[in-house]
């Protein structure tokens, strides 16, 4: 079966809900490294993945395709908050942003462990990240702001579905997003205030 009628199929499986971007790159001669993506077709968001390795790209790309439409077939259709796309591109946005800080502060950690670390060094690390934590923090607020009453509900609980499989890490970083954002809701009403103790709970 060609690679191009195998994505098809697979995208099939996704019903409309999922789309699939195949990678693949050889790390050292003759050991190739295959990963998909699967990711929503409403918010463009990576939901899931699957990566594995082989001698030739071929074999890579086949090992991954192999198991890809159980992966698909495990996915919830549609997804969780389909088509509330304000509310999953906030959910984005403060993930990429807490990465990005993340990634600044493991940087920073490994250079002081290593002892490469000039004050130099130190001062424009604590200038990205101030810059950084102003704008995102800046942007998340406008997101929310833009949110009506019931999408802000829907943005602090997690799905019912989340909470039956927490031993997902997608699932727990969801739980873990959603108690975050809700410190930027300025002047919550009482209804997001219990839906935020809820999820807390």
């Amino acid at each position: 079966m060609s690679r191009d009628k195998m994505l098809r199929d697979l995208n099939h499986i996704g019903e409309g809900y999922y789309g699939i971007e195949l990678h693949c790159r050889e790390v050292s001669q003759g050991f190739w490294m295959a990963r998909a993506e699967i990711r929503r077709a409403d918010s463009n968001e990576i939901v899931s993945g699957v990566q594995r390795s082989g001698r030739s790209d071929e074999l890579a790309l086949d090992a991954v395709c192999s198991e890809l439409p159980e992966v698909i077939q495990a996915l919830p259709k549609p997804p969780h908050e389909w088509h509330r796309l304000k509310v999953r591109n906030l959910l984005v946005e403060y993930r990429r942003f807490n990465d990005e800080i993340t990634s600044i502060l493991v940087g920073a950690k490994q250079k002081l462990q290593t002892g490469s670390m000039s004050e130099e060094d130190l001062r424009k690390d604590f200038e990205v990240v101030r810059e950084r934590a102003i704008s995102g923090a800046v942007e998340i607020v406008r997101m929310t702001n833009l949110l009506s009453e019931p999408e802000l509900l829907t943005l602090v609980e997690s799905p019912a579905e989340v909470f039956n499989d927490l031993s997902n890490p997608r699932n727990l970083d969801d739980v873990d997003t959603r108690l975050n954002l809700f410190k930027f809701i300025f002047n919550p009403s009482d209804a997001v205030r219990a839906a935020h103790k809820r999820q807390s709970r």
